[in-house]
Formats: structure tokens, sequence, C-alpha cells
């Protein structure tokens, strides 16, 4: 017998010499491999347009997720404000305000009666004596001056030179200085200039006054203070 499998063509399908069996021609083979290539072709296209949807739907799935979450944040803002709102209640009175400004303390200086504060009955053409102290208890320097205001009680006017006032300078008495002479008197001791009171200040100056014999017979009363000179 011959070996070799004969083959003959009939209708674009081939014969097998041996078993009779029919197989594909060339042309029936080439177009099977295309229509095999397109559907090899059509289910890749299928495989990545279900992995693109399978993204999408992954995706549309964390942004809802996101968008519950703002939500809920949202709702527990405005759960927030409505509580404290309603606790805050509503005002039912007005309101109370005040302000203020903070300066330096003004009693920095302090005057006090040192000895033999002026009081009781005084008799007219005699000597009285007294002694003041000035102490600074702050810690800045001034330039001060020591001043008074002296008046009776129900006069119109004190007559001149009614009132003698001096003071002891270390040295000798020295008459206190008057500016002012009418209802009542006015008047300063020390240089008219001022003197430098400075941190730890603390003298005592001695006084003395007499009523001349043509002072009026009344009740009289004194001030007596620190001004600082510019």
């Amino acid at each position: 017998m011959r070996s070799v499998i004969e083959l003959w063509f009939s209708r674009g399908r081939v014969a097998s010499a041996c078993n009779g069996s029919m197989l594909p021609t060339r042309a029936f083979a080439q177009g099977h491999v295309k229509k095999r290539a397109g559907l090899n072709g059509k289910e890749a296209a299928n495989g990545v347009a279900q992995s693109r949807k399978k993204n999408w739907r992954k995706e549309e799935v964390k942004n809802s997720m996101m968008r519950n979450k703002k939500i809920a944040l949202l709702v527990t803002v405005l759960m927030a404000t409505l509580i404290v709102g309603v606790y805050a209640g509503m005002r039912l009175s007005n309101i109370l305000t005040a302000d203020w400004t903070v300066v330096e303390t003004q009693d920095k200086l302090v005057l006090s009666w040192d000895a033999y504060e002026p009081d009781g009955n005084i008799e007219v053409g005699k000597y009285y004596g007294t002694y003041i102290r000035l102490t600074n208890i702050g810690e800045a320097t001034y330039n001060v001056i020591v001043k008074f205001k002296l008046w009776a009680s129900g006069l119109p006017t004190i007559p001149s030179g009614s009132i003698v006032i001096q003071y002891w300078d270390g040295d000798s008495w020295e008459p206190v200085g008057f500016y002012h002479w009418d209802s009542y008197v006015e008047g300063y001791f020390g240089p008219p200039t001022g003197f430098t009171c400075g941190p730890e200040y603390n003298q005592v100056t001695q006084l003395r006054y007499m009523f001349n014999a043509n002072a009026p017979r009344t009740g009289y009363a004194v001030d007596i203070w620190v001004e600082e000179v510019p």
C-alpha cells in the first residue's frame, strides 16, 4: 500500500483517504481562524468593559460612602448648633456694662501729723508748734511743693495779717508764702519752685503758727496737701 494519504477537494472540504472523514479546506480554516480571532477580540473587549464596570462600581461605592460621611458630619454640626441654641435660651434682661482706665496710684506721697496736731483752744499772741511728716512710699521721684488752705467759720473775710505761719528751714524760722487772702487763706511752705522727693523720702517739717490780736474769735480749719511742680 502507498503510505501517502491521498486528499481530494470537494466543495471546499477534503476527504481523508485513510478514514474518509472530512477536513476543512484552507479557505475555511482561514475563515475559522479569523472568526476565532474576532471572538477573542470581543472577549478581550468584554473583559475590559467588565473591569471598567467593576472599577466604576467601586468608585460609586466610595463616593457614596464619602457623601454619607459628609451628611453625617453636617447633621452632627446642625444638632450641636440646635442644642447650644436651646440651652443658651433667650436673653431676658438688659446688658450691664462697665469700663475703666488703669492709672498710677495717686497717694504715693503720704502726709501725716508727726507731733502736736493742732487741736483745742488757741490764745491770741502766742506761738503753737506742730510737726508734719512727708513720706514717699512709691518708686518715682517728684518735684513737689506743700500747700495749705485755712478758713474761718462764718467769716466773710479773714483780716490781713491776723495769722502768722512759719517753718523751720534748719537754721531759722522762715515765713510761709501766701498767694490768696480773702474769705480763706492759701499758701505754701518751702521753695516756690518745689523740692525733690524721691523714693524712700521721709522727712519732718517743723511749723509754728500764731493768731494776732486782730484775728476774729471763732473756729478755724486747715487743709494741707502736696502738689507736683511741673
